[in-house]
């Protein structure tokens, strides 16, 4: 496995760990899991909280959905980092993220909670 490819699973999959281990630690971290909360007020990208942005990709909705980004990051991230390197590969991978993560709010109805790493 490559070192860029196998640093991004072990981050994201770390991630979604501690969220099962400690309770609230995503809403705690002001990631996406609460972005519509008890206060009936939606808080996210459209409210200033721009690091949505990207820590939208350390979220997941379910283990299926965490086992089927990371089978795909593994696949595609091991012969793409391989193909042209750390540096672009990890390039491309976060431009990925905040393309996809603007794609969502565009297109995404606004009262509508995006998660994952599939961008």
């Amino acid at each position: 496995m490559r070192p860029t490819t196998k640093t991004l699973i072990t981050i994201i999959s770390g991630f979604y760990l501690a969220c099962l281990l400690v309770p609230g630690l995503e809403e705690n971290l002001f990631l996406i899991k609460k972005a519509i909360l008890s206060d009936g007020q939606i808080h996210g990208v459209a409210t200033g909280e721009y690091w949505r942005i990207l820590t939208v990709a350390l979220t997941h909705g379910s283990v299926m959905h965490l086992f089927f980004n990371m089978y795909a990051l593994l696949v595609l991230g091991n012969s793409l980092e391989s193909a042209i390197g750390q540096k672009k590969f990890l390039s491309i991978f976060v431009i990925s993220q905040i393309g996809a993560s603007f794609a969502s709010i565009y297109f995404g109805a606004i009262n509508v909670v995006s998660v994952g790493a599939s961008g």
